[in-house]
């Protein structure tokens, strides 16, 4: 199955599937990057919120229930979110929304973000091979912070999709000690802003994990890399598995990982104060 989070870019809600880059950066930007680069409006709009994460089912699964084309599957359900409080759970397929067939991640995210919040709704639902249509008041999208905090930190961090660059062998994340673990690209001028201090902090302190995770071809990364030498792991994301499992979908990202523990997250490259003091606090409590 292919997820698509509904944790959209910088406002995670519901979203589209490319990623941006978040935060400043005085560093020069080659003019022949891909011009994938956006900064995103922080401040919450008022669109409609579901609360959920979701993926499209094969087309075998489909047919098995009838469908000749892939479904849409919810995957996530958000502790507090409107689906949640309609009772939908994850393996939950929905095919209408009110009265409009709907195939595709893309179209239902268009049509629940064109509808206000506090509107009444219905939901066409699958569950069990037995249809039902599931009444729903639909939610004002939550803070981006607000939405990825509340659901990762305090939990266990997901295991990694991913391989080294160096060494093409499968990554493995420490469950051990404190870990600073950045989603990043070589597109993205604000990640190539936090790299001196991500550089600075893995040899500062020799017992922290510094691990940056790009969803870039293998040629690509290593070719950054020949450019720009980094002294912490790099690894390389396997079809976004490992983005797709910490619903990544803003440029940086960093999570701070205390014995496989998520206790704190950074979106963007502006907080390294907040960064340091969080970092500092954990080291200090070893």
């Amino acid at each position: 199955m292919n997820r698509v989070s509904f944790a959209s870019l910088i406002v995670m809600a519901i979203m589209g599937t490319s990623l941006s880059c978040v935060g400043q950066t005085s560093l020069p930007i080659p003019e022949d990057l891909p011009k994938k680069e956006v900064l995103v409006d922080p401040l919450t709009e008022q669109k409609g919120w579901l609360g959920v994460s979701l993926q499209l089912t094969t087309k075998e699964e489909a047919k098995a229930l009838g469908y000749a084309q892939p479904l849409i599957s919810v995957d996530i359900v958000f502790a507090g979110s409107p689906a949640e409080s309609s009772g939908f759970q994850a393996g939950d397929l929905i095919v209408k929304f009110n009265e409009t067939p709907v195939y595709e991640v893309a179209d239902l995210i268009d049509l629940v973000m064109a509808t206000k919040p506090g509107s009444k709704v219905t939901f066409l639902r699958i569950r069990d091979e037995k249809e039902e249509v599931v009444p729903l008041l639909l939610g004002v999208r939550p803070d981006a912070y607000d939405l990825l905090r509340d659901h990762f930190v305090g939990k266990e961090a997901p295991d990694l999709i991913a391989k080294v660059v160096a060494t093409e062998t499968e990554a493995v994340l420490p469950k051990k000690g404190v870990v600073l673990f950045e989603f990043w690209a070589t597109w993205c001028g604000p990640c190539r802003a936090s790299m001196p201090h991500l550089t600075e902090l893995h040899e500062k302190y020799p017992e922290l994990t510094v691990i940056g995770l790009s969803d870039e071809e293998s040629a690509d990364i290593a070719a950054f890399l020949k450019e720009n030498p980094l002294p912490y792991l790099i690894i390389r994301d396997l079809e976004r598995g490992t983005s797709r499992a910490y619903m990544v979908n803003a440029l940086p990202t960093l999570f701070l990982i205390d014995d496989g523990v998520i206790r704190h997250i950074f979106i963007g490259s502006g907080e390294f104060d907040e960064l340091d003091k969080a970092l500092t606090a954990l080291l200090e409590a070893k």
